[in-house]
């Protein structure tokens, strides 16, 4: 599943990478790395755990560049991709507070009221 989300401090983001340069992706790369684990933090801690295989299966992938595109997958689920969906997706099921539906894509909707800000003060402490 992808999620489309409009991120806050863009046109910041988009500055500190131009002044980068070529340097640019890879410094994106490993900012939208954080970003991505620091997400990933906040969704295990509200993802439904009956026997923590979902819990432990949260990955963050290594960024991908290509070109001047970064880009960073995260998910859950593994070989059991197929529950997790189900487990995000299905809002009727009970789960035990923290614990939600929608795990992942809150705290990735949350994120991203101030994202580029965040990525954009990373690329900046790339410069010093």
């Amino acid at each position: 599943m992808k999620v489309a989300i409009d991120i806050k401090g863009r046109a910041e983001m988009e500055r500190a990478i131009r002044v980068l340069g070529e340097n640019g992706p890879k410094a994106m790369a490993a900012a939208l790395w954080n970003e991505g684990n620091r997400i990933m933090g906040r969704a295990k801690d509200i993802v439904p755990v009956d026997t923590t295989a979902l819990q432990g299966s949260g990955v963050v992938d290594f960024a991908v560049i290509s070109g001047s595109d970064v880009s960073v997958t995260m998910g859950f689920g593994g070989p059991a991709k197929a529950y997790a969906e189900v487990q995000h997706e299905e809002l009727s099921y009970y789960h035990k507070p923290p614990t939600q539906a929608k795990y992942l894509e809150q705290p990735l909707r949350e994120a991203a009221e101030d994202m580029g800000f965040r990525l954009a003060k990373e690329l900046w402490d790339e410069l010093k």
